[in-house]
C-alpha cells in the first residue's frame, strides 16, 4: 500500500510541475481534418492539388465544378471559382491545397482546380475536366499536380 502511495506521489509530482520523459509520444495535434460523417445519402470527398510549382495567386486556390446539393439542400456553387465556399487550404503548409465536400452518393462530378479566383488561372483552358466517380464511402483523392491534365 506505501508502494503504491509513494508512486502516486511521485506520478503526480511529475504531473505539476510538467515533467515527462516519453521521447517515443506524438505530442502534436492532429494534422486530419475533424470533420463529422455525412447523412445517409451524402460521403466526404477530398480533392488534394500539388501547388508547389506554382506561383501562387493572392486569392487563393479554387475548385470549381458541379457538385449538385448538400445534406443541408443548398447547391455548391455551379462551376464558380469566385466562391470563398470552394476556397481550398494548405494547413500543414506543404503546398498541397485541399477541401472536403459533401455530396450526394453514386454520383460523378467533374471540376477543375483553379490558381486564383476567377478563370484567369485555371488550369488549362476547354476540356478535359478532371473527374471522380463517387460510391457509398467517403474519399480522400490522390494528391494530383495542379496543369496537368488527367
Amino acid at each position: 500500500m506505501i508502494k503504491k502511495l509513494m508512486l502516486l506521489i511521485i506520478f503526480s509530482a511529475f504531473i505539476i510541475m510538467g515533467i515527462t520523459s516519453c521521447t517515443s509520444c506524438d505530442m502534436s495535434a492532429s494534422t486530419e481534418p475533424d470533420e463529422e460523417e455525412p447523412p445517409a445519402g451524402y460521403v466526404n470527398v477530398t480533392f488534394r492539388v500539388d501547388m508547389s510549382a506554382e506561383t501562387l495567386d493572392p486569392n487563393g486556390v479554387h475548385i470549381a465544378g458541379d457538385f449538385g446539393d448538400n445534406s443541408a439542400g443548398e447547391g455548391w456553387p455551379v462551376w464558380d471559382p469566385s466562391s470563398d465556399l470552394m476556397m481550398l487550404a494548405d494547413d500543414d503548409e506543404d503546398m498541397v491545397y485541399e477541401i472536403t465536400l459533401e455530396v450526394a452518393v453514386n454520383s460523378t462530378y467533374y471540376y477543375k482546380f483553379t490558381n486564383g479566383n476567377g478563370w484567369y488561372g485555371e488550369e488549362w483552358a476547354g476540356d478535359p475536366n478532371r473527374s471522380v466517380e463517387v460510391g457509398e464511402e467517403n474519399l480522400i483523392l490522390d494528391i494530383v499536380v495542379f496543369g496537368i491534365q488527367p
